[in-house]
């Protein structure tokens, strides 16, 4: 439950050094580092990172839950990962024109952008829908295989950082906007995570009210 919080002050933190104007410090050495690393071998796995961490990430996901939803017959999965989907989009957008903070030169750029830069939007989204994505299968999973669940929080961490780091690779964010990213989109996915385990919880720990009015017809009479 802490982690909320901590993320929160990370993104507000990390939300007053870019603010403040603070970053170069940390920014430029490293997107100059990234864009010298720049390989032929990379740069087909950096771009399809970047070009489908949005919208077809957001359709596969909502499809993924949805079929797991038709199976356990539950609108649950589907509407934790369409919100999460939502929220991220809206969250990113929002911040980005309240600080209209200018992306690197274009110089550096190795696929066309537009617009400001903090946070990523990108990494908002991936960090958001894919925690919250692994948090549904992995909830499924748990009763059969832990191991399997674990993978599945490994492969989604795995994948949100994949986007972040190809933001900076491509030469179309700074460093501290991916921070921010993944700071903003962790907020959204606990946004969603804590309450749904908090009410699944306090369902299992009370499981007679949904049988409460059986249990009362079926007892006997009390002399």
């Amino acid at each position: 439950m802490s982690l909320l919080p901590l993320c929160a002050a990370v993104f507000l933190l990390d939300m007053a050094l870019v603010l403040g104007r603070r970053t170069d410090f940390v920014d430029r050495p490293v997107l100059t580092g990234a864009v010298a690393s720049r390989h032929q071998a990379l740069d087909g796995l950096m771009t399809f990172a970047t070009d489908n961490s949005k919208v077809p990430l957001i359709i596969v996901s909502v499809l993924a839950t949805a079929l797991l939803g038709l199976r356990a017959r539950s609108w649950r999965p589907v509407l934790l990962v369409a919100g999460a989907g939502a929220l991220s989009v809206g969250a990113a957008t929002l911040v980005k024109e309240l600080t209209d903070r200018t992306r690197p030169p274009a110089s550096f750029w190795a696929v066309p952008e537009s617009g400001f830069c903090f946070p990523s939007r990108h990494t908002t989204i991936a960090v958001a829908v894919l925690l919250v994505l692994a948090y549904v299968f992995a909830g499924h999973l748990r009763a059969r295989s832990r191991a399997a669940a674990l993978a599945v929080w490994a492969g989604a961490l795995g994948l949100a950082l994949l986007v972040g780091v190809s933001r900076v690779y491509l030469g179309v964010h700074w460093a501290t906007d991916v921070l921010g990213g993944f700071a903003l989109g962790a907020v959204v996915a606990l946004l969603l995570i804590v309450p749904d385990t908090v009410r699944r919880h306090r369902g299992r720990q009370r499981p007679w009210r949904r049988g409460a009015d059986w249990s009362r017809s079926t007892l006997p009479p009390v002399p």
